[in-house]
């Protein structure tokens, strides 16, 4: 191997320049309105593993998707990509693309996706993905996988919003009987993919005695009970939260700065 140019590799920081766009985890449990929220953001793209869109707002009608499911066959390869066209606004995210002027990449939600690259996975090894379980091979190939995709949300949301959604899986200590969330994410990459999005908000749903449902988004440690970040907003909690707020709270913070 010849010399490494390495002069050509130097790039020098400049303060302020940072990235304006979110790239964000929102989980929760099913209803408690991760995918509402993400509706919400600036002209969004779906990639659609849960069928959960009917919830969006009428006026959100007419997003550009690609829907999936446990079952459609090389679907790591589908979403691979669509987030490199994304990447390059090219393919259906060039000019006279279907998704031209997207301005938010969503991913709902990876905790189907995670399963359905389990399944194929095992399916690619003659095993049974309903009767059989994963081995040593598929969870590893599960972990590249999810590494890879998460690398290319990282470039991405340098030029647009990037948002996934997770279901919550919780647990309580014996000891100490502390009840603990985190995303339900298949494998061991669960525990990288939240330092993987700047962003990781929980979401929870609850009920009056009149039946209005309120949606409420907790942007920190939580009770101490659920584990969530933010590195932007001023705000940490928001009931029926939509970007407009989050956009408001993010101002507010650089105001303060």
């Amino acid at each position: 191997m010849g010399a490494i140019d390495l002069d050509s590799l130097v790039s020098l920081y400049q303060g302020g320049q940072e990235s304006q766009f979110l790239r964000v985890l929102v989980y929760g449990a099913a209803g408690s309105g991760k995918t509402t929220l993400l509706g919400t953001f600036p002209k969004p793209f779906f990639i659609d593993f849960d069928k959960g869109m009917s919830v969006l707002k009428p006026e959100t009608s007419g997003i550009p998707s690609i829907r999936m499911s446990l079952d459609t066959p090389n679907a790591f390869e589908i979403v691979v990509s669509v987030l490199q066209d994304a990447i390059g606004k090219s393919g259906i995210f060039s000019d006279q693309g279907k998704a031209a002027g997207t301005k938010t990449l969503v991913i709902d939600s990876f905790t189907n996706m995670v399963e359905n690259f389990v399944r194929q996975a095992m399916k690619d090894a003659n095993r049974d993905p309903i009767k059989g379980k994963p081995g040593f091979d598929e969870w590893g190939r599960l972990k590249q996988q999810c590494v890879y995709i998460a690398s290319l949300l990282r470039d991405l949301s340098m030029t647009m919003h990037v948002g996934i959604t997770a279901l919550v899986t919780e647990k309580e200590n014996e000891l100490t009987k502390v009840i603990r969330g985190s995303p339900d994410i298949a494998g061991s990459y669960r525990d990288r993919i939240g330092a993987d999005m700047d962003e990781n908000y929980y979401m929870e749903s609850s009920r009056s005695v009149t039946g209005g449902q309120t949606m409420t988004m907790h942007a920190s440690k939580w009770r101490g009970i659920y584990e969530a970040k933010t590195r932007v907003l001023d705000k940490l909690d928001f009931e029926n939260p939509t970007f407009q707020m989050l956009e408001a709270s993010m101002a507010a913070k650089r105001a303060r700065a």
